[in-house]
């Protein structure tokens, strides 16, 4: 198979073609999402397969390299450029209020509200409000969280736990008033399902060109 000896960005427009239609993203355009989404990573392999052990044949998938180390930056730097890819095209020609703007909410006990900060900070007409319990996220995470000032992001301490967070957070979808006002989007699990798939079929083609004698 072809892709076997693709890399990480080759691979990622191969699967990500296969649910987004070049009707909807061009490929040219897909193709400049990814390279974007994957130059923040610190190697160019994005999340190398390294050997551990040859004689017992173990290697260990590194999905650290992304810029808050959690292996969710695969997705929510892709997600941050595409939010803004849509956004850019659907403001095309407005000023003003007449300007889209959306409003991503999420609940967090640490790595998905650092890398969601990360993937959507600086981001035209988009705003992030990521909540998370007090005292109850490791200390990085919450400095990788409370120490961005880009004005778009606002990171809301909730007393009480992660799940109450989440009750928050599913109120307000369900409120519809609030998503008629606001037009809110969401870094939650279903929004970014299919960015796994990449770094979990690169190794998958790796392994299998290697000989095992």
């Amino acid at each position: 198979m072809k892709w076997r000896d693709y890399t990480f960005e080759e691979l990622a427009f191969e699967i990500f073609s296969l649910y987004i239609s070049s009707s909807e993203i061009s490929s040219l355009d897909l193709r400049d999402i990814i390279a974007r989404s994957y130059s923040t990573f610190r190697t160019r392999e994005v999340s190398p397969l390294v050997l551990l052990d040859e004689e017992k044949r173990l290697y260990l998938l590194e999905l650290f390299h992304g810029p808050t180390y959690a292996f969710k930056d695969v997705a929510l730097q892709f997600l941050g450029n595409l939010f803004q890819y849509f956004l850019v095209r659907a403001n095309q020609g407005k000023t003003g209020k007449e300007r889209d703007h959306l409003t991503v909410i999420g609940g967090t006990s640490g790595d998905t509200g650092s890398a969601a900060i990360y993937g959507l900070r600086g981001k035209a007409d988009l705003s992030i409000f990521m909540l998370h319990p007090k005292g109850k996220v490791s200390e990085v995470q919450e400095a990788q969280m409370t120490t961005i000032l880009d004005k778009n992001v606002h990171n809301v301490s909730v007393e009480g736990s992660f799940d109450d967070c989440q009750d928050i957070v599913k109120a307000l979808f369900a409120d519809p008033d609030i998503n008629r006002s606001h037009k809110l989007g969401a870094v939650n699990s279903i929004s970014r399902c299919f960015h796994p798939i990449v770094p979990c079929s690169l190794p998958n083609l790796r392994l299998e060109t290697m000989s095992w004698e």
